[in-house]
């Protein structure tokens, strides 16, 4: 985790003789990268937890210190705060468990605020975009309200609208060079849209191709041990580990028989919790378009960036088969666990993230297997 300039310059002057030692031997240098915003780096204990929490899971610095002493990032934690067009845009990051919980667990759709003036709380601008200063970040606004529409439309289930949207993003990236026609296309499947027997009759003859599912459990073991030493939040390895023991996984079982398991449990367990809690996940994708700027993430191209989000969402949702198999059912306190460590793992190490996406190329987006986690 980055600590700023500010915050280090004041850590040099602590003389508290508990707090001392402990920011000189876990506060160092970052000889990779140094800038005013990551100046230095904050070393964690083993299982990933932070060395200046006290035995009630409080922040040390911040009891004895007072808020002042806080870092940038711990300081906004878990508020996220985007500055699109000089309006400032606050969401929240699932790494909180108290977060994940009221943006997960919300059966209505999650909607958005506008308030005149932001309350008197710190925030950390972390990503800015001016719509008007290209073509392409033009349409950031009519694509961004178009998407979050279609995973609200709760007339089709969650792996329709993430279908209908794979189809329209593909059609944005075969006009890359032309994005006067994204207008025309976002009217077109806007008004496919409101025809959902059509679309249903459509979406419903795409094929699945389970080997997709078995690609992608491959690589989320195998890329673990590549990257071992940053895939390392206790919390996230026990919903990994669970995950494992939920599919029986082990070297040289063969993967028909643990494809086998794994859609025993999604007949017998998901699907049926998912009929009564499919809102989980929709407020989960809402909520990264909105905080990720999808489709503008990371200067990536509109269809990159959905399917970025589409990645992480197959992600978590084959996490959560293994699971449910281990634990024979679902709770709340199971999904908060996971989201919360997946959030505070696997989305804050993105050489992971990025390296599964480099293995499943574009084209795995299409296949209806990885919308139909859950179905």
């Amino acid at each position: 985790m980055s600590i700023d300039q500010k915050t280090s310059d004041k850590y040099l002057k602590v003389t508290d003789p508990e707090l001392k030692p402990l920011l000189e031997e876990y506060i160092v240098k970052d000889d990779q990268c140094q800038t005013n915003s990551h100046y230095k780096i904050l070393k964690t204990l083993e299982g990933g937890r932070c060395p200046f929490l006290n035995e009630n899971k409080l922040c040390n610095i911040q009891c004895k210190l007072g808020e002042d002493y806080l870092s940038e990032i711990c300081s906004v934690f878990p508020r996220h705060a985007n500055l699109i067009d000089g309006v400032l845009e606050g969401s929240g990051t699932l790494g909180c468990p108290e977060m994940a919980r009221l943006i997960l667990l919300n059966p209505q759709t999650i909607e958005f605020d506008h308030i005149d003036e932001w309350p008197h709380i710190h925030y950390l601008i972390l990503s800015s975009i001016d719509t008007k200063s290209s073509p392409v970040t033009k349409y950031f606004w009519p694509l961004r309200i178009f998407t979050i529409k279609v995973l609200q439309d709760r007339s089709y289930t969650l792996w329709e609208r993430l279908m209908f949207l794979s189809i329209f993003y593909n059609r944005t990236h075969q006009v890359s060079n032309n994005y006067k026609e994204i207008e025309n296309f976002i009217d077109e499947y806007d008004r496919l849209l409101s025809d959902c027997n059509t679309v249903k009759n459509i979406l419903s003859g795409i094929p699945a191709a389970n080997h997709i599912q078995v690609k992608l459990i491959k690589s989320i073991i195998d890329l673990r041990y590549l990257h071992k030493g940053q895939i390392y939040g206790s919390r996230y390895l026990e919903c990994y580990n669970e995950f494992l023991m939920g599919l029986n996984f082990s070297d040289g079982r063969n993967w028909d028989d643990i494809l086998c398991d794994f859609d025993k449990t999604l007949q017998d367990i998901v699907k049926p919790w998912l009929e009564k809690n499919e809102y989980i996940f929709e407020n989960y994708l809402v909520n990264y378009v909105f905080k990720e700027l999808v489709p503008l993430r990371n200067d990536s191209t509109f269809f990159e960036s959905f399917c970025m989000m589409i990645l992480h969402y197959a992600y978590v949702s084959l996490l959560l088969v293994g699971i449910a198999a281990y634990h024979k059912g679902i709770t709340d306190e199971i999904i908060i666990k996971l989201f919360q460590s997946f959030s505070r793992t696997v989305e804050h190490t993105p050489s992971y993230i990025n390296d599964i996406y480099t293995l499943f190329k574009r084209e795995v987006f299409f296949s209806a297997s990885l919308y139909r986690c859950h179905n």
